[in-house]
């Protein structure tokens, strides 16, 4: 598919430099990776670090459930509990914010940030929000110009802010490696560069209770991954799961849920994708584990994630 399509069939206006027939791998970046997913999902070191979740993080956010929800209403009824998304867009800020954050977290790193600017210059940074423009966040490395066309649909709050942290972490992965077609595994660390950024941009705020909401509503993120790669490793083997097995997998990930997701919900959360995120959102959480203890949020059994060993895995091509 051209860029220039792509781009359209998401709502986003289309930047000048982008007006020909350059190429985007999007589509086929996925479709030819399946096998090496498939391969992936399916080792030992997965079903630890799936275990790990269900030990390690299960607990602490069931335990954030229980203290904070009404006693008087139904578990699954209180999600906007970790909806960290509403609690961060209370606060408006203005444009320079967005370009004051960057440069902070990239201050020792000139020449990502000269890259920067020059995409502003390009018009391939759109943080516009605008009539038919996609909710997702883009980031989409044009090799030639070795620039990366970022997009959001920004409402001006620190969530927007948030959304573009991550993907100029995306960016800042592109400059380094300049890899036009990812592979499983650089699309791994790629992810891994944007979570960093995501960690690393909440982490340096002085509000505790931020920090606090956004790690949960993190932890909750990588329960739904964990679930989805469980399901999705039971859907390779058998296409039907029975609802048994489907209540037994949300008591190990969700058991505040209490049953009220049925297979329709579950079967829309399988996909390869998920091991994606999942190994990239841990990693993250490992790399920046001492800073994560000072806000009180405890994981006692780091050592069970074998990070060395998902590293490896990440850095196999």
């Amino acid at each position: 598919m051209k860029i220039a399509q792509y781009l359209k069939s998401q709502g986003i206006r289309v930047p000048d430099i982008l007006k020909d027939e350059r190429d985007v791998q999007k589509e086929d970046i996925y479709s030819h990776s399946r096998e090496s997913y498939q391969g992936l999902i399916s080792l030992s070191i997965i079903e630890k670090m799936l275990n790990f979740v269900k030990d390690e993080i299960v607990p602490l956010l069931l335990d954030f459930y229980l203290k904070r929800a009404d006693p008087s209403k139904k578990l699954y009824l209180q999600s906007d509990l970790l909806n960290f998304s509403c609690l961060f867009t209370k606060d408006r800020i203005l444009n320079n914010e967005f370009e004051k954050v960057v440069e902070q977290q990239y201050l020792d790193n000139t020449e990502f940030l000269e890259n920067l600017i020059n995409g502003v210059r390009l018009g391939l940074i759109d943080i516009a929000s605008y009539e038919g423009k996609t909710d997702e966040g883009q980031a989409i490395y044009i090799c030639d110009l070795d620039q990366t066309f970022i997009s959001i649909k920004s409402n001006n709050s620190y969530w927007s802010l948030l959304s573009f942290v991550h993907e100029v972490g995306h960016a800042h992965y592109n400059f380094i490696n300049k890899e036009e077609i990812l592979t499983v595994s650089s699309q791994i660390v790629s992810e891994l560069s944007a979570y960093n950024a995501e960690l690393d941009f909440i982490l340096s705020l002085t509000d505790i209770d931020v920090q606090e909401n956004y790690l949960f509503f993190y932890l909750s993120q990588v329960l739904l991954y964990a679930y989805s790669v469980q399901m999705t490793k039971m859907m390779m083997i058998k296409e039907e799961v029975p609802p048994n097995v489907i209540s037994d997998l949300e008591k190990d990930y969700m058991p505040w849920i209490g049953g009220h997701y049925g297979q329709e919900w579950a079967l829309e959360q399988v996909d390869l994708q998920s091991l994606k995120y999942l190994l990239a959102r841990i990693s993250a959480l490992y790399l920046h584990r001492s800073q994560v203890i000072k806000t009180g949020i405890r994981i006692e059994n780091w050592e069970k994630i074998e990070y060395d060993r998902i590293k490896q895995l990440m850095e196999e091509k």
